[in-house]
């Protein structure tokens, strides 16, 4: 098999593959970006390591990744990758384990801001770390427990700071209260949770701090009649 004609094959068995992720990272919600890639087949051994290098139209560099080819005719990301935006700022960086996110792995925004650094095992997200917004605040706090969310969420106001949602899960699933703000820091709402559904007395606050309204729940659906003051 000729040069180009081994190029053609390679490039076709990566974007089958959907290894590449240039398309997403012109998306704007960065956040959103890897945290629900799907668990690979454990892969074959490794035959032989390449680095290749993708480029956009204009012939600036777009991926560059390692690869490994493996004994079943698989070609999966192993190594080193980085990915940049058209202009030439870098997206993401981190390292593959035979096709599988591993360690940390950390995302930009276009203007040049970290977004989030995320920590990988065996492909799957763990451990707790904030995300940014393009201007360098706080967008929220988010944990995950082997690729499950877990553990304390909080969501932030523009400020970086003030707590707008607090939430709490457990292996996937809300549990606890989830509480809601206004801006000057008055309690908006409590919704609480039990398994994932909302279970108990929701009630709500306006933003003076007088309770506005109470209705009660029961394994996700209105057990009785709703109070309002």
């Amino acid at each position: 098999m000729g040069p180009s004609k081994l190029l053609a094959t390679l490039l076709l068995a990566l974007y089958a593959a959907g290894f590449s992720t240039g398309a997403l990272a012109q998306e704007s919600n960065v956040e959103q970006i890897f945290l629900d890639e799907p668990d690979q087949e454990p892969p074959a051994n490794i035959v032989k390591k390449d680095t290749h290098e993708e480029k956009y139209d204009d012939k600036t560099t777009r991926v560059i990744r390692g690869l490994a080819y493996l004994s079943d005719d698989q070609i999966v990301n192993h190594g080193k990758y980085v990915e940049f935006y058209p202009d030439g700022q870098k997206f993401s960086e981190g390292t593959y384990q035979l096709g599988l996110y591993s360690g940390d792995w950390q995302f930009w925004h276009p203007n040049g801001q970290l977004c989030k650094t995320v920590t990988f095992d065996t492909g799957k997200p763990n451990g707790s770390w904030d995300i940014l917004r393009p201007e360098g605040t706080r967008r929220a706090t988010k944990g995950y427990q082997n690729g499950l969310r877990h553990g304390s969420w909080v969501i932030y106001f523009k400020d970086g700071e003030s707590h707008q949602i607090e939430l709490t899960y457990e292996k996937g699933k809300l549990v606890g209260e989830r509480l809601t703000y206004y801006q000057n820091g008055q309690l908006r709402q409590k919704l609480p949770f039990e398994n994932g559904v909302v279970h108990g007395t929701v009630v709500n606050w306006d933003e003076d701090g007088n309770k506005s309204s109470e209705i009660e729940f029961k394994q996700g659906k209105p057990s009785g009649k709703s109070k309002r003051f």
